[in-house]
C-alpha cells in the first residue's frame, strides 16, 4: 500500500508539474515534499518546490545518519579507552594539550582539555602475551618545558622520544641492556639535559637522550627533582640501605646525603625560590628553606586528612606558597607553604577514587587533572571547577 501511494505521488508530479526523473524516485521524502508543496499557498513553480523540499529532507536524513554513525563510533572508542591511567603530562605552552600513559593502551593525547582522545602508539613495539600482541604499559611521561612538542615516554619497552607532539617517535637507550626507569627530570634552563632514576641509580644525558653517562649515584633512585634556576643542582630520593635524599651541585658528579631515612616519596623544588625544597612522605611533608641542607616537618596539625603516601607534589609556578599534593585518592592544597592543608572537594566515587596515579596542572586554564587506575575515562579527564559534581578538575 505504501509503495502504491508513492507511485501515485510520482505520476501526479510528472503529469501535473513536469517533475524531473530524480523527483520520480519513490521515497518517503518525496511524498512529504509533495504534500508540503500541495498544501503551501502561492507556490510559483510546483516542480522546483518539490525538488527543493525533497533535497532538504534527504540532506537532513543524511546529516542525522552521519551524526548517528559518529556517536556510535565515539561510543565504541570510549569502550576501548583504557581505564587505567599510569601517568599524565600537561603541555606547559599549548592550552588544552594533555598526554596520558595507560596500562594497556599506550599513550593517548587530547588537544581539547580531555574532551576527546587519540591513540599515538605507532612508536610502541608490541609485546606478545599469551600468543597475542599487547601494548606495553606506559609509566612515565615528561614534556620539554621550552619546546613542548618534545615528549619523553617511559614504558615496559624502554624510553622513547617524540619531537613532533607524538606523530613519530624514536627509541632511546638502543643497544643497551634493559633497565627499569622509575623517574625522569628535565632541566628547565637547558632542556637537553635529562636525568633518569632507576634501580641502578641516576643516568644523565646532555644531548636530549641520544647519549647517556652514569651520574655518580648507583643506589636505587625513585624520585628526582632539578633546580629550575641551576640544572647542575639535582635532588634524588634513594631507597635501600642508604635510603634518604641526596643532592648534587655539579650535575651529578658528586652526591651528598642531605636527609637520612626512608620516609620521602616525592620531591619538588620551587621555581621562584629554589632554596625551597619539599619532600612528600608516607604521612606528611618535610620542607627545606636552604636548598636541602636542613629539613623540618611541616603541616602536622592539618595532616589528619592524609591517608597513604604523598605520591606527587606540584608548586604553583607563580605563587611559591601555593602547593598541591596527591595521595592515592585525594588532592590537597596549601596556600601558606605547606603549614596548613585542605582537601579539595570532588564527587568521584567507586573505582575511580581508589587509586590516583597521574597528576598535573594546566597553567593556561588553571585546572588540575587527575588520572586513576579505575573508573570511566570520561570521568578520568573531565573538566570542572570548585563544587561542581561528578568530575575531576579544580581551579587553581
Amino acid at each position: 500500500m505504501i509503495s502504491t501511494n508513492r507511485t501515485v505521488v510520482g505520476v501526479l508530479c510528472l503529469a501535473l508539474f513536469g517533475c524531473s526523473q530524480q523527483s520520480l524516485q519513490t521515497s518517503k521524502e518525496q511524498g512529504e515534499a509533495f504534500r508540503h508543496c500541495m498544501g503551501a499557498l502561492r507556490v510559483p513553480n510546483m516542480k522546483e518546490c518539490i525538488d527543493a523540499k525533497t533535497k532538504q529532507l534527504v540532506d537532513q536524513k543524511e546529516s542525522e545518519r552521519a551524526r548517528t554513525t559518529q556517536r556510535a563510533a565515539q561510543q565504541a572508542a570510549a569502550k576501548r579507552i583504557d581505564r587505567n591511567t599510569m601517568a599524565l603530562a600537561i603541555d606547559p605552552i599549548v592550552p588544552g594539550t594533555i598526554y596520558a600513559g595507560t596500562l594497556e593502551q599506550g599513550i593517548l593525547k587530547s588537544n581539547d582539555g580531555g574532551q576527546t582522545w587519540t591513540e599515538i602508539n605507532g612508536w610502541i613495539p608490541s609485546v606478545v602475551y599469551q600468543g597475542e600482541p599487547k601494548t606495553p604499559r606506559v609509566t612515565l611521561l615528561a614534556i620539554d618545558p621550552a619546546t613542548s612538542s618534545i615528549v619523553y615516554a617511559v614504558s615496559t619497552r624502554g624510553l622513547h622520544k617524540t619531537t613532533d607532539g607524538g606523530a613519530s617517535w624514536k627509541p632511546l637507550f638502543e643497544g643497551k641492556s634493559s633497565v627499569t626507569v622509575t623517574s625522569i627530570a628535565i632541566g628547565s634552563q637547558s632542556p637537553e639535559t635529562l636525568y633518569l632514576g632507576s634501580i641502578r641509580g641516576v643516568s644523565k644525558s646532555t644531548d636530549g637522550g641520544h647519549s647517556w653517562i652514569d651520574a655518580g649515584l648507583t643506589e636505587p633512585t625513585h624520585a628526582l627533582a632539578v633546580d629550575p634556576q641551576n640544572n647542575n643542582i639535582v635532588y634524588a630520593k634513594v631507597e635501600g640501605p642508604k635510603a634518604g635524599i641526596y643532592k648534587a651541585t655539579d650535575g651529578g658528579g658528586h652526591w651528598k646525603q642531605v636527609y637520612r631515612g626512608s620516609e620521602p616519596v616525592s620531591l619538588a623544588v620551587d621555581r621562584i625560590d629554589s632554596n625551597l625544597v619539599y619532600a612528600g612522605t608516607y604521612s606528611g611533608f618535610f620542607k627545606s628553606t636552604d636548598g636541602g641542607d636542613s629539613w623540618q616537618p611541616i603541616g602536622s596539625d592539618s595532616l589528619k586528612a592524609f591517608t597513604g603516601p604523598v605520591k606527587a607534589l606540584i608548586i604553583h609556578p607563580k605563587e611559591k606558597n601555593i602547593i598541591y599534593a596527591m595521595t592515592g585518592h585525594s588532592i590537597h592544597k596549601s596556600i601558606d607553604g605547606g603549614e596548613n592543608w585542605r582537601a579539595l572537594e570532588h564527587a568521584m566515587t567507586g573505582l575511580f577514587a581508589r587509586d590516583f596515579n597521574g597528576f598535573g596542572v594546566d597553567p593556561s586554564s588553571h585546572s588540575i587533572y587527575v588520572g586513576s587506575r579505575g573508573g570511566e575515562f570520561s570521568e578520568l579527564m573531565t573538566v570542572m571547577t570548585y563544587h561542581t559534581r561528578g568530575s575531576a578538575q579544580h581551579r587553581l
